[in-house]
C-alpha cells in the first residue's frame, strides 16, 4: 500500500487517504443491500472532500459505494465505475460451488446504486447491457486501459503458466488446473503458477510449480510459452488474459477466461479445465500450431487497442457534453 500511495502522489495535485473502517459484512438476510458496506465515517469524509474541492467531475469505483454520488452537486458530473456486475452474483457462486465472498446484492438494488450516476462504466459488452436494463443512467463501455509490455520469442519447450490473486474463484479454478494437469499432462509439459493465489494451491509434482508472487511480470512471461487461462465461471473483464495478450502470448483459454474478447480460435473458447489441458497437450505435440495461436493473439490484442481507443474517446465526449449542459443549468 504504501508504495501505490506514493505513485498515486506523483501522479495527481492531491490525494487524500481515508484508513479503511472495519465493517462486519455479513448481510442480514439472503443479500446485501446496496449500501451496507459503506459507513458513516466514509461518508463524511467524503463529503468534506468534496465540499472542499467542489470537483466538476466526480468517480466512483464499485457500486457499493455508490452512495458518495448522492454528496456531489448538481453540477457535478458523476460516474460510476463498475468493475464487476454483483446483482445476483451470490447465485453465480452458488452456481460453481463456491462459498459465497466479498459483495453480492439483487439486480434491483444493484439499480439503486447505478441509478445515482449521470454516467455508468462497464468493463464489458455483456454487463454493459445487463446494466441497461436495471438502470436508466447512461451506460458506457471502457475496457481495462492496455499497456505496451515487452515481447519475447516463443520456442514452444513445453512451458506453461498461470498467475492470479488469491480470490475463491481462482482456488477453485486453479486448483482444478493443477489436478487435471498431474492426472494428464505429459511429463515433457511443465505448469508454472504464480501469484497469491499459490497459497491455496495443493500440489506435490515434479511437473508444477508454485512460484507465489513476482516482483516482475517480464520475468515471469519471458518463462514460459504459452500462458492459460482457466477460468469455468466469474464475471468482469479477466485482466490476466489481457496482461498475456500484451506480452503477445499464445494462450489457450477457456470461454469464460476469454470473456470481453472476440475470441474465435478453438483454443480460444474452450469449455472445461479438462479441454484446456488437452489442448495444451496437443499443441505440445505439435509444435506448428504456436504460430497460429500466436497469431490469434496478435489479432485480438490489436482490436482491443483499437475499440479501447474508441471507447474512451466516446466516453471522455460524454462527461464533456455532461459538463456543458450542468454548467448551461446553472446559468439559467
Amino acid at each position: 500500500m504504501p508504495e501505490s500511495l506514493s505513485a498515486m502522489k506523483g501522479q495527481w495535485d492531491l490525494v487524500d487517504f481515508i484508513e479503511p473502517t472495519e465493517i462486519k459484512r455479513q448481510p442480514k438476510g439472503e443479500i446485501f443491500n446496496i449500501d451496507d458496506w459503506i459507513d458513516a465515517e466514509t461518508i463524511a469524509e467524503a463529503e468534506r472532500a468534496i465540499q472542499q474541492l467542489q470537483p466538476d467531475v466526480i468517480l466512483v469505483n464499485y457500486v457499493m459505494y455508490s452512495k458518495i454520488l448522492d454528496l456531489a452537486p448538481a453540477s457535478c458530473v458523476k460516474l460510476l465505475d463498475t468493475h464487476d456486475k454483483f446483482g445476483d452474483r451470490h447465485l453465480l457462486l452458488d452456481r460453481a460451488n463456491i462459498p459465497r465472498n466479498f459483495f453480492w446484492t439483487s439486480p434491483d438494488q444493484e439499480g439503486v446504486g447505478l441509478n445515482r450516476a449521470d454516467i455508468v462504466v462497464a468493463i464489458q459488452e455483456t454487463e454493459a447491457s445487463y446494466f441497461s436494463e436495471i438502470s436508466s443512467s447512461e451506460i458506457k463501455l471502457l475496457k481495462h486501459a492496455p499497456a505496451e509490455r515487452a515481447t519475447t520469442s516463443r520456442i514452444n519447450m513445453g512451458l506453461f503458466g498461470v498467475i492470479g490473486s488469491n480470490n475463491r474463484i481462482n482456488q477453485k479454478f486453479y486448483q482444478q488446473l493443477v489436478d487435471e494437469w498431474v492426472r494428464s499432462a505429459s511429463p515433457r509439459m511443465h505448469l508454472f503458477v504464480a501469484g497469491d493465489v499459490c497459497g491455496s494451491i495443493d500440489v506435490a509434482s515434479q511437473n508444477v510449480s508454485l512460484i507465489g508472487r513476482v516482483d516482475d511480470l517480464d520475468e515471469f512471461y519471458s518463462t514460459i510459452d504459452i500462458a492459460l487461462n482457466p477460468l469455468v465461471s466469474g464475471s468482469g473483464l479477466k485482466i490476466k488474459t489481457l496482461e498475456a495478450l500484451e506480452y503477445r502470448m499464445p494462450i489457450i483459454s477457456t470461454r469464460e477466461g476469454m470473456m470481453g474478447f472476440n475470441a474465435v480460435h478453438p483454443f480460444h473458447v474452450l469449455e472445461s479445465v479438462q479441454e484446456l489441458v488437452a489442448c495444451s497437450k496437443e499443441i505440445q505435440e505439435k509444435p506448428d500450431l504456436l504460430s497460429g495461436l500466436a497469431d490469434a493473439s496478435t489479432i485480438l490484442l490489436a482490436e482491443y487497442c483499437g475499440n479501447w481507443r474508441s471507447d474512451f474517446q466516446h466516453l471522455m465526449s460524454s462527461i464533456e457534453r455532461l459538463h456543458v449542459e450542468k454548467a448551461n443549468l446553472r446559468t439559467i
